[in-house]
C-alpha cells in the first residue's frame, strides 16, 4: 500500500467455471474502487467473457491511481493458474472438509509479525522467505496447504516447493484475508 499512497486494501472474488473459465460471477469488498471492479464484472457477466477476455482487458491506468495489471486482471491470472494447475487453490472451506491434520499440514507462510498477529495453532510456520533454506522441516510425502496473508505469497512458496519436487501442494485462495471468515478456522487475535 505504501505504492499507491492513501489505498485500502480490496478483495476480489471471481466464481467461474473450471472447464470453459468462463465467469460465473464475483464479489468485491473495500473501502474504495469496489464498485468500479463490480461494474467491469457486472459487463464481463453480460457479455459472457473468460478468464481469457478479462486477463487481456486494458483497464484505466495511471500511476498513481492504478497499477498496469487491476486487480480484476490479476484476480483472472490466479484463476487462470487455477486452471492450467499451474498454481492449484483450495478455498478455506475444502481444506477444513480435507482434514489437514490427518492428510497433510497447513504452512503457514506469513512473515513472524503477520503470524504474530493472528496465531492459528496446529499449524507449520515458515515465513516464505525462508522457505527454501528450510525444506527439510516440511514433510516430504505431506499434502501442503499454504496460507499466506492474502494468497500471493502462497503462490510464490507454492512454486518453490514445485521447483523442489512436491507435487500436492496448493494455495489457500484468498489467504488469511479469506479463511479469518470461514466458520472452523480459529485466529487467535
Amino acid at each position: 500500500m505504501t505504492y499507491f499512497p492513501g489505498s485500502k486494501p480490496l478483495a476480489l472474488k471471481l466464481v467461474y467455471d473450471m472447464k470453459t473459465a468462463r465467469l460465473l460471477g464475483g464479489q468485491a469488498y473495500g473501502e474504495a474502487g469496489v464498485e468500479k471492479r463490480i461494474d467491469v464484472l457486472a459487463t464481463a457477466l453480460h457479455g459472457k467473457m473468460t478468464l481469457e477476455d478479462l486477463a487481456e482487458l486494458d483497464l484505466a491506468y495511471a500511476p498513481p491511481y492504478n497499477s498496469a495489471n487491476d486487480p480484476i486482471n490479476l484476480a483472472s491470472f490466479v484463476g487462470l493458474n487455477h486452471i492450467g494447475k499451474f498454481s492449484p487453490l483450495k478455498t478455506p472451506a475444502e481444506v477444513l472438509r480435507e482434514q489437514p491434520e490427518t492428510h497433510g499440514i497447513i504452512l503457514d507462510v506469513r512473515t513472524v509479525g503477520e503470524q504474530a498477529k493472528a496465531p492459528l495453532d496446529g499449524v507449520l510456520h515458515i515465513p516464505a522467505d525462508e522457505v527454501r533454506d528450510r525444506l527439510t522441516e516440511i514433510p516430504a510425502d505431506a499434502v501442503i496447504y499454504l496460507l499466506s496473508k492474502d494468497g500471493f505469497l502462497g503462490h510464490t512458496t507454492l512454486r518453490i516447493l514445485k521447483a523442489e519436487g512436491r507435487t500436492e501442494v496448493y494455495n489457500i485462495a484468498g489467504g488469511y484475508s479469506a479463511a479469518r471468515w470461514c466458520e472452523g478456522w480459529h485466529f487467535d487475535a
